[in-house]
């Protein structure tokens, strides 16, 4: 039997981008909605993506753009109050805030 054995691997996956996606944001951008980059993953994988996906430019990347991308904790910091809450179940209710 083998002893003190040691694996040592890294393994990394992704995820190709759908082949639509960059026409688009393309067809968002010139119709003036401004698109960004959510991640509830690594900020410096979702600017990788957001970068492929032609949401970032690689300049971007090195200004201070704030919400560019950005993660959900930032996005909730954003919006926070902003967002109109409607219970399917009681439509009625339409005032709510998220707190």
């Amino acid at each position: 039997m083998e002893k003190d054995l040691s694996l040592i691997c890294i393994y990394g996956l992704k995820d190709p981008l759908r082949e639509d996606i960059k026409k688009a944001i393309t067809k968002c951008r010139n119709a003036g909605v401004t698109v960004r980059m959510c991640t509830g993953d690594n900020i410096y994988t979702a600017k990788a993506i957001a970068v492929e996906a032609g949401i970032l430019l690689e300049e971007d990347l090195n200004e201070d753009k704030p919400y560019a991308c950005m993660t959900g904790d930032q996005f909730e910091e954003a919006v926070v109050g902003t967002i109109m809450v409607i219970d399917p179940k009681n439509p009625d209710d339409r005032d709510k805030d998220i707190p």
